[in-house]
């Protein structure tokens, strides 16, 4: 966030200098307080394309195979313009791709290992593995102890993006054949 300031500060003193810059090369002297007007538009310009643009750029530096399921979209009235345009402050990406060891069992068809990307802006980005059962329409977080699916706290949803999202991308890859693991 300090570099975000620290940006900000320098884009707006940037545009007075050009401004000055200009008016020394053209001869032109501009009206008392353009410079501080054209600096405050230029740090107003900058913020809303930090703001608005964070997501993608979160979104490009997911792994690659990764897939966003789900995104929280933010509006205040302190921030007037995310009235009418609210933008992504929070989502949640599967990374069901050979990096994150997805695997299934053929023991227990249908079950998925795939880690739960959650990014928030201005905050810590957790990677959290799941295990979804796609036909049943359900996941689980892993524990960090080996625990059977059975004794798993398991959320039953038809409509989860998570569970959607992990089954309808997930690349499942062989299970390891000589003890039937699925984590």
């Amino acid at each position: 966030m300090i570099l975000v300031l620290i940006g900000t500060v320098a884009i707006g003193l940037g545009s007075a200098g050009i401004l000055f810059l200009t008016s020394k090369v053209t001869g032109v002297k501009p009206p008392t307080g353009v410079a501080p007007i054209a600096a405050g538009i230029a740090m107003f310009a900058f913020m809303l394309w930090n703001e608005y643009s964070w997501f993608d750029r979160a979104q490009d530096g997911l792994p690659a195979g990764a897939a966003v399921a789900d995104t929280i979209e933010h509006s205040s009235v302190f921030q007037p313009w995310t009235m009418a345009i609210p933008r992504v402050v929070r989502f949640a990406a599967i990374d069901a791709g050979p990096s994150a060891a997805a695997a299934a069992a053929p023991t227990h068809p249908g079950l998925l290992r795939a880690d739960v990307i959650l990014a928030e802006r201005f905050g810590e980005t957790l990677r959290l593995p799941h295990l979804f059962d796609c036909t049943g329409s359900r996941r689980a977080a892993l524990p960090a102890t080996d625990a059977l699916p059975g004794e798993l706290d398991w959320v039953i949803s038809g409509t989860d993006p998570l569970i959607k999202t992990a089954c309808a991308t997930a690349t499942v890859l062989p299970a390891d054949r000589e003890n039937g693991d699925i984590l």
